[in-house]
């Protein structure tokens, strides 16, 4: 018979495993942050927290990591931004009501006349 890995290990609860996901994740993001502040009264400060935190929080696996960061993005993000690409009729459908844009042409060619010659 096999003792459990870590038998007086308590069960995290969904909030809670969150919770150390988004630490390991903000650990992360301090670790990458470290060159760039270089040995400023800054730098010193992340590296302290760094060094404190990393031995409590570890980088949450791939796919966790990238499903609380979709979601993290969300709530940073409520609104969501139009592409590019989908303003491009909009954008154009609003210039031409105008008289703008649109290759010169200010007004649409009249339709041709059936049967009739043109003028």
């Amino acid at each position: 018979m096999t003792a459990p890995a870590m038998p007086n290990a308590p069960q995290l609860g969904g909030k809670e495993l969150r919770g150390r996901t988004v630490a390991g994740l903000a650990l992360e993001l301090l670790r990458m942050s470290m060159p760039m502040l270089g040995n400023s009264e800054d730098g010193q400060a992340v590296a302290e927290v760094v060094a404190k935190l990393g031995r409590k929080f570890a980088k949450p696996p791939q796919d966790l990591a990238q499903s609380e960061l979709k979601f993290m993005q969300s709530q940073l993000n409520p609104m969501p931004r139009p592409q590019a690409m989908d303003m491009g009729p909009q954008a154009q459908g609003a210039l031409a009501a105008q008289g703008v844009g649109g290759g010169g042409m200010t007004t649409p060619p009249a339709p041709a006349a059936a049967g009739g010659a043109p003028a």
